[in-house]
């Protein structure tokens, strides 16, 4: 091995180690996965052409692949889309922690119903939905007694959610109400495959239950 080779090895591979020290103090998972993807790199070129050892140059060609997707991947859900006119004030106001593609994913995921002068919740039953109001009213009651009025942006049926409990209050309709209403069973699978967005709903719909509380 020539003088010069082994001073490009050297300087590659301590150039790596720098990267992964430096790896190891970013916060930021997109910038962690590029400088672990230019690491890697410099760990391929050292083995792969200078030092020719193919096993490892393999090993980190993968690594490489694995990051630059990740990156990628990362991008692409934090990339702006479009939020819907008559959507913008929910996605800027309590679905503020959501990037706009986990907004239009979580509304898709949604069926909007209207309804006007019914019951919509029954006291002491089980939820299967979760619900936002979108415009209109909905009376929350409790034997005969008013206890709020809620309205667009507002949650009904988070307590439900939250707890697995019966509904504490019937909720009606006080004249048309449109709604957005979630399968809980469907949003519960998600806490499995996305364990990020769940924090992220939780913490809205925590919100919601305190503003409530508080008001």
């Amino acid at each position: 091995m020539s003088l010069d080779t082994i001073s490009i090895t050297f300087i590659l591979v301590n150039l790596a180690y720098l990267m992964t020290f430096t790896a190891l103090s970013i916060k930021e998972v997109l910038w962690l996965r590029v400088v672990l993807a230019c690491s890697h790199s410099m760990i391929f070129i050292n083995n792969y052409y200078y030092a020719q050892n193919y096993n490892v140059a393999v090993w980190n060609f993968i690594f490489i692949l694995v990051n630059v997707i990740q990156v990628v991947r990362i991008y692409d859900d934090r990339k702006p889309r479009m939020i819907p006119h008559d959507m913008e004030d929910l996605y800027r106001g309590i679905f503020s922690a959501f990037t706009s593609k986990e907004f239009l994913y979580f509304m898709n995921l949604g069926e909007k119903e209207i309804i006007n002068k019914q019951k919509l919740i029954s006291l002491g039953d089980h939820q299967k939905d979760l619900l936002l109001v979108l415009n209109g009213d909905a009376l929350v009651m409790r034997e005969g007694k008013h206890l709020a009025k809620l309205n667009r942006g507002q949650f009904l049926g988070e307590i439900s959610f939250l707890t697995d409990q019966p509904a504490s209050a019937d909720v009606y309709a006080e004249d048309e109400l449109q709604y957005i209403k979630w399968d809980q069973s469907k949003i519960r699978a998600i806490k499995i495959s996305n364990n990020a967005f769940w924090a992220k709903l939780n913490s809205v719909l925590t919100n919601d239950l305190t503003a409530k509380i508080t008001s």
